[in-house]
């Protein structure tokens, strides 16, 4: 099963060591609406559908994720997507996403009743987020990611510095 959580005004999803969330079900975590957003020290590990990433960030103002392995998603690992400006987070003067110390490994392409399921994009990491949200990636690893377009890394319309 998947799962949305809606309309936070801070967000940390933080695993003590290094926590694996493990799906059974191919379900993933999507995360709509949220003004600060912070991820670290989690592995996702075979998540995802065959239409969502494993983890699927929307309409967020700030992110900073860092030191999270997803590995064997269905097709994309992660998803980061801004369709509109999410106006009740006046207290973020600037959007960033900023991506450290990641790992990014044979995510997409998988066998789901007999059909192998490619992402569209990235199959590793999407970004759909617009010019105006610059990202950084540093120190990242993308390995063996697979996808119809950018299967390591797919940048639809954005600003992105790696490093």
């Amino acid at each position: 099963r998947s799962h949305s959580i809606n309309g936070l005004s801070s967000l940390v999803l933080q695993g003590y060591g290094m926590a694996t969330l493990t799906c059974s079900t191919n379900g993933s975590l999507e995360f709509n609406e949220s003004c600060h957003t912070v991820i670290q020290n989690i592995s996702f590990s075979h998540c995802g559908t065959h239409l969502k990433g494993a983890l699927v960030l929307n309409n967020q103002k700030y992110i900073n994720i860092s030191g999270i392995t997803i590995e064997e998603s269905i097709t994309s690992g992660l998803v980061l997507m801004q369709r509109q400006s999410y106006d009740v987070c006046d207290f973020i003067t600037e959007s960033q996403y900023v991506i450290t110390g990641s790992i990014f490994y044979n995510n997409g392409g998988k066998t789901v009743n007999g059909k192998q399921q490619l992402a569209m994009y990235g199959g590793g990491l999407t970004l759909n987020i617009g010019s105006t949200t610059p990202t950084t990636i540093n120190n990242s690893k993308f390995i063996s990611n697979i996808a119809e377009i950018g299967g390591g890394v797919s940048f639809i319309t954005t600003m992105v510095y790696a490093k």
